[in-house]
């Protein structure tokens, strides 16, 4: 309720409070004038406390998030470096993210990305944590340059790594070669089949797979790999058929299927390549029984 929001706020007032702040920054796209009021309160929150301690250790890590949020990645590296200098690793998750060093280490991270330093970045933590980390946000950014470079820098480090041909993937993704993707997506899933290996992102490689043949002009490749899956995804599964011209079917699978799991209207629609397949006349019985969500609006943020 609103009354609890004002009054959060009183709270955090007089007992300094970061969740507040932080609630400020991470705030959702939706309620555009409530999420401006809390902003502006979160803003006025951290100028306040910053004014009597101003080294604190939360100031500067809402300092540096806020900075990286704002398009400003020099100041919010120069914040964020701050505390790396001055706090020590645990070695402990719940331990380091609650001195404050897990948070300003990402930002660090993400302030460095954004200025086209990742290689630096990668090379003061050189580690698989720092590399996924570095690399998830350039495949979220759509950086190719960047996940080229740290993909170079890593192999001239590491020869072969778990997610290597995973990560190369990503890299041709972002380039749309997709043939070159479907390559090493189907090379990065077929070793976990290996014994004793073990093989992150199967989820996602399964993803890029699939969308990769379909892209590529090869649907058939898809849905045989597709049949072998003992849980292939629903939403997979009719993109791989509608794109073999096999539309009666992938419409009786997603009618069964958004009859017994709502929630996957949203997520068929909203689907990057299944989406607009699904507003054509082969699909019109499809909209009658399960009718496209409402469109999201998305108010700029300020």
């Amino acid at each position: 309720p609103d009354a609890d929001r004002g009054r959060a706020f009183e709270v955090a007032m007089q007992r300094w409070d970061y969740t507040f702040v932080d609630s400020g920054i991470e705030l959702p796209v939706g309620e555009p004038e409530l999420r401006d009021a809390i902003r502006a309160k979160s803003n006025a929150l951290l100028e306040l406390h910053g004014k009597t301690r101003a080294d604190d250790t939360w100031v500067l890590l809402y300092k540096a998030k806020r900075e990286n949020r704002e398009g400003a990645p020099a100041a919010a590296e120069k914040s964020a470096r701050v505390l790396l200098d001055r706090l020590k690793p645990a070695g402990d998750y719940s331990k380091d993210h609650q001195s404050g060093y897990a948070p300003a280490r990402r930002e660090w991270l993400l302030a460095k990305l954004k200025l086209g330093q990742s290689v630096a970045a990668y090379e003061r933590f050189p580690n698989e944590e720092t590399f996924n980390e570095l690399a998830g946000e350039c495949v979220a950014k759509d950086n190719a340059a960047e996940l080229g470079n740290l993909l170079a820098t890593r192999e001239k480090a590491e020869a072969k790594t778990a997610s290597r041909n995973y990560w190369r993937g990503e890299l041709h993704w972002l380039k749309k070669d997709y043939l070159r993707c479907a390559a090493e997506m189907k090379s990065h899933v077929e070793l976990s089949a290996e014994p004793g290996t073990f093989t992150p992102f199967q989820y996602q490689a399964r993803d890029r797979l699939i969308r990769s043949w379909v892209k590529s002009s090869q649907p058939a490749a898809a849905l045989e790999f597709l049949k072998a899956e003992e849980h292939p995804q629903p939403i997979l599964q009719a993109l791989a058929l509608a794109s073999n011209k096999n539309s009666e079917e992938a419409e009786v699978l997603l009618i069964e299927t958004m009859t017994a799991q709502p929630w996957l209207v949203t997520t068929a629609y909203r689907d990057p390549d299944l989406g607009p397949i699904l507003q054509g006349p082969d699909f019109a019985r499809l909209r009658e029984k399960h009718p496209p969500p409402a469109p999201v609006k998305k108010p700029p943020m300020k």
